[in-house]
């Protein structure tokens, strides 16, 4: 008799873990949320948000103004190529640097990409997004593969 309420005991030990461990994965399910724009970090953040919400308008308007700026086909054409790209990075934000009076930043990131197949491998490397401000707001400048075109910014004579 004794054993049978450990052991009952022990079960409901268990499921009582279980339970904890649907609910704290429920509740952390959803933690990216987009951040305030006036830190080159918030910038980023919200850039790669975009890619992943696949926001392609979005991903527009953080990028810096220039005579040969991506539209917004060349940014949906990049995401297409990218797609499994995309579906196996994820991407950590490090630290930021703000200089030439205030007018640059950078902010080191950490990417980490799986392979495919049968043996699955992560591979992490520390990459740097490239930031300028314009007309007071933080635009992107260059961003790692694969949250880039390859060809953005290029004249059209250099990628066709």
């Amino acid at each position: 008799m004794k054993n049978d309420r450990f052991f009952l005991g022990i079960l409901i030990g268990i499921g009582a873990i279980i339970l904890l461990s649907v609910v704290l994965v429920l509740i952390n399910q959803n933690q990216a949320a987009y951040l305030s724009e006036d830190t080159p970090e918030g910038v980023v953040n919200n850039y790669l948000l975009a890619w992943y919400d696949e926001d392609y308008e979005k991903i527009e308007s953080y990028l810096m103004d220039h005579e040969y700026k991506p539209d917004l086909q060349m940014i949906i054409d990049a995401a297409i190529d990218n797609q499994y790209s995309l579906e196996m990075s994820g991407v950590y934000i490090e630290s930021s640097f703000i200089y030439d009076n205030g007018t640059q930043a950078s902010v080191i990131i950490s990417t980490a990409n799986s392979s495919s197949g049968s043996y699955r491998k992560i591979y992490q490397s520390d990459d740097t997004v490239s930031l300028i401000k314009q007309d007071g707001h933080w635009k992107i400048e260059e961003f790692p593969h694969p949250y880039w075109g390859w060809s953005w910014y290029l004249p059209p004579d250099q990628y066709k």
